[in-house]
């Protein structure tokens, strides 16, 4: 007897779409990680702090993935990947948009 649940019929899209989503979302973080780093000297001017002041503040950006790794791993555990994905990049653009 056969237990495995056949997969559900999908658009031949949707796997791309999944691909392009997390590569988008990935290219989108790389450019927050990497933006500070540019405008340094600017940052430091307008917010009238040192580097050390500066770098502290750019280590909170780091110190939100350490807190967040072991719920979003089980997150991906108990729903799986695309679902998570999907979730949070929802939320990140409702953020976004939130912001302006």
């Amino acid at each position: 007897m056969n237990d495995t649940i056949p997969p559900p019929d999908m658009h031949p899209l949707h796997p791309w779409l999944m691909l392009a989503a997390g590569y988008s979302l990935f290219f989108y973080v790389f450019g927050q990680r990497t933006a500070p780093s540019v405008m340094t000297t600017e940052l430091m001017r307008d917010f009238d702090v040192t580097a050390a002041s500066l770098s502290k503040l750019s280590a909170f950006y780091f110190w939100s993935y350490v807190v967040v790794q072991i719920p979003v791993g089980r997150a991906v555990d108990c729903w799986g990947p695309r679902r998570v994905l999907a979730w949070s990049a929802a939320v990140g653009a409702w953020a976004a948009s939130c912001s302006r």
